[in-house]
């Protein structure tokens, strides 16, 4: 891939998880919205290689920073030091871990499975964060998790059917990353 190509993928999928991000809804009692961010992030995964897809999240996290571009459009240093870190902290990896195993799961019920294991490398480490600072109590990480978990078998299958015919008509077309 030339690095103009490479350079607006890395970009499209950044954008993707800015979008994903502003739709969100609040589960009673758990600290972080669940929201679209993570179909962005495996799609990074899914279709950019393992350096381009970390960076893509790298560069979100970044304009986070600066920009508006989380959930509930916040934005800034200190949302590194609260709640949500420790999920957003893992964007990168997740987006990586995916990519790096991609080539061996192509069907739909490989990238259903990749899907679930993505999540878990976002949802696990952010959980145990909130519990480390007190932003929630160690009671309180199983049932966090049970309440993320339909998003997260949604989230998965939503990407487990349109992966697999994605990449046929991108490969089609000429477009395969």
């Amino acid at each position: 891939m030339n690095s103009l190509k490479k350079s607006i993928a890395i970009l499209f999928f950044t954008a993707l998880t800015i979008a994903g991000a502003q739709v969100s809804f609040s589960i009673p009692g758990i600290i972080v919205p669940v929201t679209l961010q993570t179909l962005a992030i495996l799609g990074a995964g899914l279709f950019l290689a393992p350096m381009a897809a970390f960076v893509s999240m790298l560069i979100y996290l970044i304009a986070g920073l600066f920009f508006p571009v989380f959930a509930g459009n916040t934005y800034g240093p200190e949302i590194f030091r609260g709640a949500t870190a420790g999920y957003l902290l893992f964007f990168p990896i997740a987006a990586f871990f995916t990519s790096s195993f991609s080539k061996k799961f192509t069907d739909a019920r490989g990238v259903f499975l990749l899907g679930v294991m993505a999540h878990f490398i976002i949802i696990i480490p952010g959980n145990l964060w909130s519990v480390l600072f007190n932003f929630t109590s160690p009671g309180q990480l199983p049932i966090n998790v049970m309440w993320l978990l339909p998003a997260t078998v949604i989230k998965s299958g939503i990407l487990a059917l349109m992966v697999p015919f994605i990449r046929k008509k991108m490969e089609a077309y000429g477009l395969a990353l």
